[in-house]
């Protein structure tokens, strides 16, 4: 069972999709189990959304590694694996549950907007929020990765260690997964248009992008990560690197300047906690992330006493209810080092954790009915969607667990690869609202999510550890693609807490999912029939999709770890 292994989809696939960024492989009704493995293991489990990276992270572990030091190693080859998701130019949320003191912390390095930042700098110009030299914050992955090294990390592990995996690969090849050949593909006039992603990412002998199974090289990006691994986090804020980042974007019109790197700082954060009943307690993160919004959602469905899927249609009516009510506050919602939105932020904080908002919430679901007004929810504002991400979860032998999420936004971020440091830059600048774009359903955008230097956009990340009676990890869990993470890591989480579906079943059964805008209930391809019947006589608008997120998870039952990566996107666990 120490092998690696990766999670595809069985030769039933008859199509391949793009839904909100996450690229799936899609099947007629009703797939069943899908041929992703579940790992059984006694000490310890990885699962990774990257297929060679699962590896990488349980070599560390083996030679004594703690749970961060493997997530590390990990999420530098997902960068390389998966550069259409995240990589060095983005950011992260993590939450850590260190066994020795027995206490769960969150890292956030998500970015941060820089200096010249404004909420009408795209007023003239909405597509430069996602393209171009002013669609990136300051990227915050190498300063928290150092950061959590440091304070976590096995002092006998390297630094470098964790990232000579990675640079080993940029030179001697890696192969193009399923996922990032459609992406490329999905990307390719982008991908021509951007001669640093056009050098990377072409087939010299075709012109065109690399497909399946071609190998491709990143030598530049190999340069700079070992210029990190000798120098630390300094490298890219203040040293070299940055310097040459910085020219790189000034070179297509960029106003980020070294001051903006050198003046970025990661923020430690205490947990967002909930109780989910028999002495079980969700470990989330706060805001920017969307700990929040799923603890509310479970702490509605708590209420149902979720024990059997007998009343399985009913049981999505009311997870549709729950996702309503708790999207409608997430339009509330944003980064509380916005001075001005602090007070509000913090209250909402406490209502959407608590037992009495999840109790009102639940009296006013009518189980003979939804409604499709979204101020009936309490809704009166709306948010920008955001993409992407990448997920990694980890349980090593001492027992201590990390789950983080990461993310350069849409695919291959703002569309700019920096040439002379192989870095592609994010484009989480889309992911702020602006008071001069409205949304598609004439409902203005969120004030408390609007730009200012130094402010994180508001994510639907939520990396989460559940802990047990005797405060040992349960369950590590975490996914991506989007608006859908939030909804799914609920309804993965459910699933194997509550009904006692083992992890993979869990993840790949089928999902629905709801944001409240637009006023749809999406439901993957391979939903029940009775269950779509049902949802459309409760008066819910059906809109099939292809994945609702992707869950990457592990987690720790009756002795045991299991680890399952998630089939809708390629990606692969290990353990021993």
């Amino acid at each position: 069972m120490g092998a690696s292994q990766t999670g595809l989809l069985g030769l039933f696939i008859c199509g391949y999709f793009s839904i909100g960024q996450a690229f799936v492989e899609s099947s007629a009704k009703s797939w069943g189990p899908s041929s992703s493995p579940l790992g059984n293991y006694s000490q310890a489990g990885i699962a990774v959304d990257g297929e060679p990276c699962s590896k990488i992270g349980m070599d560390v572990i083996r030679e004594g590694g703690k749970a961060v030091d493997a997530a590390i190693a990990a999420l530098f080859c997902n960068g390389l694996a998966s550069p259409q998701s995240m990589g060095i130019g983005g950011g992260f949320l993590m939450t850590i549950f260190d066994a020795e003191t027995e206490r769960t912390i969150v890292m956030n390095a998500r970015e941060q907007a820089p200096h010249y930042v404004n909420s009408d700098m795209f007023a003239d110009n909405e597509i430069g929020s996602q393209l171009g030299p002013l669609a990136s914050a300051i990227p915050g992955e190498i300063l928290g990765y150092y950061e959590v090294k440091e304070r976590f990390g096995n002092p006998d592990i390297s630094w470098a260690r964790l990232i000579q995996p990675t640079i080993d690969l940029c030179r001697s090849g890696i192969v193009v997964s399923h996922s990032l050949a459609l992406a490329l593909r999905d990307k390719s006039d982008n991908i021509k248009d951007d001669p640093g992603l056009a050098d990377t990412f072409l087939d010299p002998k075709t012109g065109e992008v690399y497909k399946e199974g071609d190998v491709y090289y990143r030598p530049n990006l190999a340069n700079t990560l070992e210029r990190i691994a000798a120098n630390g986090a300094a490298e890219f804020y203040s040293g070299q690197t940055g310097k040459n980042l910085i020219k790189d974007l000034e070179n297509i019109g960029g106003l980020m300047n070294l001051q903006d790197l050198a003046g970025y700082s990661t923020a430690w954060q205490e947990p967002l906690v909930g109780d989910l009943g028999n002495g079980m307690k969700i470990n989330s993160v706060p805001l920017p992330g969307s700990g929040a919004i799923l603890i509310y959602i479970l702490n509605i469905l708590k209420n149902y006493q979720l024990k059997s899927i007998e009343e399985t249609p009913l049981m999505f009516h009311r997870m549709a209810e729950a996702f309503k009510w708790a999207y409608a506050q997430r339009t509330k919602l944003g980064d509380p080092f916005d001075e001005s939105i602090t007070s509000f932020i913090d209250q909402l904080v406490t209502n959407l954790t608590s037992v009495e908002w999840a109790e009102s919430a639940f009296s006013k679901i009518d189980d003979e009915a939804t409604v499709n007004d979204p101020a009936f929810y309490g809704a009166d504002s709306s948010l920008t969607e955001d993409h992407g991400t990448a997920q990694v979860s980890v349980i090593d032998p001492m027992g201590n667990a990390v789950s983080v999420t990461s993310t350069i936004n849409l695919f291959f971020g703002s569309k700019f690869l920096s040439p002379s440091t192989g870095i592609i830059m994010n484009n989480i600048m889309d992911d702020f609202s602006y008071p001069n774009i409205t949304n598609g359903f004439d409902v203005p955008p969120s004030p408390n999510n609007y730009p200012v230097p130094g402010k994180r956009p508001l994510s639907s990340m939520c990396p989460s550890i559940i802990m047990d009676e005797n405060n040992r990890p349960r369950l590590v869990t975490g996914a991506a693609g989007g608006p859908k993470i939030t909804t799914s890591v609920a309804l993965t989480t459910m699933r194997h807490l509550w009904l006692e579906e083992d992890v993979k079943t869990a993840i790949d059964n089928a999902r629905i999912h709801h944001q409240l805008f637009p006023m749809t209930c999406r439901f993957e391809d391979s939903q029940r029939e009775d269950v779509i019947e049902f949802l459309e006589s409760r008066d819910h608008f059906m809109e099939v999709i292809y994945a609702a997120g992707n869950v990457h998870a592990v987690t720790s039952e009756n002795g045991r770890i299991y680890a399952n990566s998630d089939f809708r996107k390629s990606g692969s666990i290990d353990g021993f």
